[in-house]
């Protein structure tokens, strides 16, 4: 893109186009209700609780079995419970969800963000994937009040993605998946780093939306990813 018009009237010089793609797809390659007690760090009440998560609020969450009645309004988590095998306890995903092929099939149960809580426990999940941040607070405390289990995910980096994928693989019992997942990915990864190391790097714009322009700064996955592919981003001195 060439002379891109941020706010503030700042222009960016033109950045070349980078195999960005390729390290982008390394991410898409990607019963009966158990009952779960959630805490904030505290210990759950079932001594036969087998399966035990922590989400990242910090909030135990522990499980006799797996479960498999699934709400995910993560769409990245979406992806990962289709990568794992376990596209079939999916009950409800998010309006925003478009990927993979056959997540139509799954019965749209509205916003990410600010859930229709009402229409997601017609679902009767017995466990709810939300997204991280401040603005999904309410729902969070939402579900919690009724008494529905959620697992809160941030996934903002590659460290914080390879996390998700291990407790999704833990906490569905698909743990050999989850790592076959993450080092599926890790290699991909790896190789376009090599085949792209000791390259000229060109200046990136990545353009996450518009209007108005929304880019990504230092410590993103994306950020991660366009060094990774090859490319300097433009705005990784902004944190």
């Amino acid at each position: 893109m060439s002379g891109t018009t941020l706010d503030g009237g700042r222009r960016l010089r033109s950045a070349a186009v980078l195999p960005v793609a390729a390290a982008l797809a390394a991410l898409a390659a990607l019963p009966a209700p158990a009952s779960a007690q959630a805490g904030a760090g505290g210990s759950g009440a079932g001594s036969t609780d087998s399966i035990v998560v922590v989400d990242d609020l910090g909030r135990r969450l522990a499980f006799a079995e797996p479960p498999c009645r699934l709400v995910s309004l993560v769409p990245a988590a979406t992806e990962i419970v289709f990568a794992l095998g376990a596209a079939d306890c999916l009950v409800g995903r998010s309006t925003w969800d478009d990927h993979p092929p056959g997540v139509e099939e799954i019965p749209d149960v509205g916003r990410a963000i600010g859930a229709d809580v009402e229409r997601v426990v017609a679902r009767r999940p017995d466990l709810v994937l939300l997204v991280a941040g401040s603005d999904n607070a309410r729902t969070v405390d939402d579900f919690a009040r009724l008494g529905v289990p959620s697992l809160v995910l941030s996934m903002n980096t590659l460290p914080e993605l390879r996390s998700v994928i291990e407790r999704l693989g833990r906490v569905l019992g698909r743990e050999a998946a989850a790592d076959s997942v993450w080092g599926s990915i890790a290699a991909e990864l790896a190789d376009v780093g090599a085949r792209t190391a000791g390259l000229e790097r060109p200046v990136v714009y990545y353009d996450v939306a518009y209007p108005p322009p929304i880019t990504i700064g230092r410590g993103s996955y994306l950020d991660s990813l366009i060094v990774i592919a090859g490319g300097r981003n433009a705005f990784h001195d902004v944190a």
